[in-house]
């Protein structure tokens, strides 16, 4: 086995909400499946991981989405369930409250 394919790329996508969900799926995820992105890096020997942090009924709609079936084909998809994110960072509530606009969860989820 060569370097390059020892190597391995972990993309992390935070996307929940009905609305969110779908511009996901129609704009964000069509773009990274788009000729020169993911399927160039899939080609290329790398590792391709694909995390997506949502609730249970994101998880349900891009599963049922067709772009989610041309993602699979290219990387290895792995749901993180933002309810459990959402416990694990509750008790560290405090630090995050400093941002203005009140979405503290997400930019600790992130963080995390």
């Amino acid at each position: 086995m060569d370097n390059l394919s020892a190597k391995s790329i972990h993309f992390t996508v935070p996307v929940w909400g009905e609305e969110y969900v779908l511009d996901f799926l129609a704009y964000s995820l069509p773009c990274q499946l788009a000729l020169g992105n993911l399927p160039t890096l899939a080609k290329s020997g790398f590792s391709l991981k694909y995390h997506v942090i949502t609730n249970e009924a994101g998880q349900k709609q891009i599963k049922n989405d067709p772009t989610y079936f041309a993602l699979t084909s290219q990387v290895t998809v792995i749901f993180h369930s933002l309810e459990k994110l959402n416990n694990a960072v509750k008790t560290k509530r405090n630090q995050w409250l400093r941002y203005p606009d009140q979405h503290w969860l997400k930019y600790a989820i992130k963080m995390q």
